[in-house]
């Protein structure tokens, strides 16, 4: 029986400790994303020593490749070359499927970043910490980008407009480029799949959508904000609601009155009660309409966005 009871503690312990620690792994991804996306914000800044602490503390919680890649970034930045190509070849190392496109600058910041150091009397070890080394990393790319991914191509009336894959930031649109593109716009070059694709901008209400992209095709989004955070927007919506509300307190106020007119026994209020409930019924209706309206104005439009496919140009940005 003492057994019994024993087994059954343990087992409870054990699920209590299971839920906990699942809780704990969820919670240090939100965090993760969280300090990811602060330091993309820090580094589009300028500020590469705030966007540095956010990206390691995002790595210290989940060690995603992207994250030392963005450590690098900013360590080269800041005149840390030593750091920098470090972790560019640790990026090397534990890179994924998804993060081709990065593989090719990281490769590319390694040759660049060997040649800016000072050569000492005795070198050190290459900086693909493999054993044996690899040859060069230009000179022998692990994949052949161009024949199995395809160009999220994003543009937006607004620019500033952040563009995350997977749960990551990517990048945001800019001024128009010089393909023609209206109002603001980016590329990236993403693994042929499916994709998870927010697009979203301060004041509006976000896009969100699952994409199919195959490979060597080009999948552009044409997306359309609406601003509703205006000042003037604001308080014209105030004062519908203002309007609204007053209108309909009115209304209650009068219904009462003109009920007791016409249930009155006197004849002489019933015509009274008569105008009272008509004049009730307009204030309702006039403060259903005006708090309709408050709540139109004050509600964050929706984002409209046109998906469009095509073949992937020859030669694109990542």
């Amino acid at each position: 029986m003492v057994g019994n009871r024993a087994s059954l503690f343990l087992a409870i312990a054990l699920l209590v400790a299971s839920a906990t620690d699942a809780r704990a792994q969820d919670s240090n991804v939100d965090q993760a994303k969280e300090q990811y996306q602060l330091g993309y914000q820090s580094l589009q800044r300028g500020d590469y020593e705030t966007a540095l602490e956010h990206y390691q503390l995002s790595y210290e919680l989940v060690p995603r490749p992207r994250s030392l890649f963005n450590i690098a970034v900013a360590e080269e930045h800041l005149g840390r070359l030593e750091d920098a190509l470090r972790h560019y070849a640790q990026f090397l190392d534990v890179a994924e499927d998804r993060d081709e496109a990065f593989e090719t600058q990281a490769r590319k910041k390694i040759v660049e970043l060997a040649k800016k150091l000072p050569q000492s009397a005795d070198p050190a070890p290459p900086p693909v910490p493999d054993e044996p080394p690899p040859p060069p990393p230009v000179t022998l790319p692990r994949r052949a980008p161009q024949s199995n991914s395809g160009v999220l191509r994003v543009r937006s009336n607004l620019s500033g407009a952040l563009v995350s894959v997977d749960g990551l930031v990517v990048g945001a649109t800019t001024s128009a480029t010089s393909r023609g593109a209206k109002g603001a716009a980016m590329d990236h070059t993403l693994a042929a799949g499916e994709h998870d694709v927010i697009i979203e901008r301060a004041g509006t209400r976000k896009w969100h959508q699952r994409l199919l992209v195959s490979a060597r095709e080009q999948v552009q989004v044409d997306v359309t904000f609406r601003d509703s955070q205006r000042t003037r927007t604001r308080i014209l919506s105030w004062s519908l609601a203002g309007v609204g509300t007053v209108s309909i307190a009115a209304g209650a106020t009068l219904g009462v009155l003109a009920l007791r007119d016409v249930t009155s026994t006197d004849p002489s209020d019933h015509s009274r009660g008569k105008t009272r409930a008509t004049v009730t019924d307009i204030l309702l209706i006039g403060g259903a309409a005006a708090l309709y309206g408050a709540w139109r104005l004050g509600h964050n439009p929706e984002t409209r966005a046109t998906v469009q496919r095509s073949s992937r140009p020859a030669e694109v940005n990542p």
